[in-house]
């Protein structure tokens, strides 16, 4: 049948929530290397503009999305980290 589309590899990492004031805004978070993420499941405690966060994650390359920015996520663990 077809290819399955979803990456089952989990990964973490650390990053920064980000507002993008496009596509009628959104969230997204930009990862300490630079990389862009575009979560498909962040819970709303942690939209906030420039929380910083740990997340464990798979890509999602099955899911289409308006917003042409980052690479599509799905959330498996998320959690604030605390700023000294």
């Amino acid at each position: 049948m077809g290819s399955v589309m979803k990456d089952e590899t989990m990964l973490s990492d650390t990053g920064v929530v980000k507002y993008i004031d496009l596509e009628g805004g959104f969230y997204g978070i930009i990862a300490d290397d630079g990389e862009r993420y575009y979560p498909i499941n962040m819970g709303q405690e942690y939209q906030v503009d420039g929380l910083s966060v740990r997340y464990t994650y798979r890509f999602r390359h099955d899911v289409a999305s308006i917003h042409m920015w980052g690479k599509p996520i799905e959330i498996t663990n998320i959690q604030k980290l605390n700023e000294d």
